[in-house]
This record gives structure tokens, C-alpha cells and sequence, in this order.
């Protein structure tokens, strides 16, 4: 899930109230991008996004999320990647995300010159 926000207030609430519905902040993955993770049974489930309107990480999660929906293939590619990644990380969400890295980079690269996804 993405949430964009005008700005991070409250934080420590916003923390509070996600806790009790079983979430764990995770690392900020970049300045104004703090990140939030579920997990049921040692399987992680959801991830929340929250990133300041602006910032950099919106257009390319929502591109990107246009592009999986628009090909099933390459989406199923992802899903066993994103499985793979999951049951062999140790190192946490920079494994996890450097792992994921050169798969949305090489998709992203290619569809750039192409027309928008509808």
C-alpha cells in the first residue's frame, strides 16, 4: 500500500495505531519515505508505503504497479522473485531490497521509451 502525505506529523500515533494492528516500522528507506511491515506467522503479508507528496518514489511505484497489471507475465516473474527474496533474507529489507532492485531497474529501463501504460 502507498499513502501520500502533505507532511509526516504525528508520527509517534500514526506508530501506535499501526502497531495495534499488528504492524512494525521498518528502516526509513529514504528521507521522507517511512515504511511499515505485517507479518502473520513469520510471513511477511502487507508493507505500507508512506512517502511525502512530492517525493521522487511515488511516479515510479505507481508505473510500476501500472506495468505489473498490465502483464501478467512479467508480474508472475516478480511474485516468484519477491517469494524467493523473502525465504532466503537474513539481512532485512536492504537484502530484500537490493534483491529486487535490478528486476524493477531492468523493467523500468525498458519500458521508458515505450508509450504509457493504460
Amino acid at each position: 500500500m502507498l499513502v501520500e502525505i502533505s507532511a509526516h506529523r504525528n508520527e509517534s500515533l500514526r506508530t501506535s495505531v499501526l502497531s495495534e494492528l499488528g504492524y512494525v516500522r521498518g528502516s526509513d528507506l529514504s528521507a521522507g519515505h517511512h515504511f511499515y511491515r505485517r507479518d502473520i506467522d513469520g510471513v511477511r503479508t502487507h508493507k505500507i508505503h508512506i512517502c511525502l507528496s512530492g517525493h521522487d518514489q511515488i511516479g515510479r511505484m505507481l508505473r510500476f504497479r501500472d506495468i505489473l497489471r498490465s502483464d501478467p507475465i512479467l508480474r508472475e516473474c516478480y511474485q516468484d522473485l519477491k517469494l524467493a527474496l523473502e525465504a532466503d533474507n537474513t539481512g532485512g529489507i536492504g537484502e530484500y531490497l537490493a534483491g529486487k532492485a535490478p528486476f524493477i531497474d531492468g523493467v523500468m529501463q525498458s519500458v521508458s521509451t515505450s508509450s504509457p501504460v493504460q
